[in-house]
């Protein structure tokens, strides 16, 4: 299951860094399962049943896709 993640983008280095991916068609970053949820910010963790926005796409959007 794919753990999407709310990083600003003043901190996507840092998100690299800490091993987050960046998903291409969402424009969402993500956690792969090998990483730790509780060694990154707690600013950027998405709550139990909240939505992100994706501007781009024109809705709030909950990805489905698995990796």
């Amino acid at each position: 299951m794919t753990t999407w993640l709310n990083v600003p983008y003043s901190e996507k280095d840092k998100a690299k860094a800490l091993g987050c991916r960046w998903d291409t068609y969402y424009r969402q970053w993500w956690k792969p399962e090998a990483i730790d949820i509780n060694n990154l910010p707690i600013h950027w963790h998405l709550r139990e049943g909240q939505r992100w926005s994706n501007s781009k796409r024109g809705a709030e959007v909950v990805p489905k896709r698995a990796r």
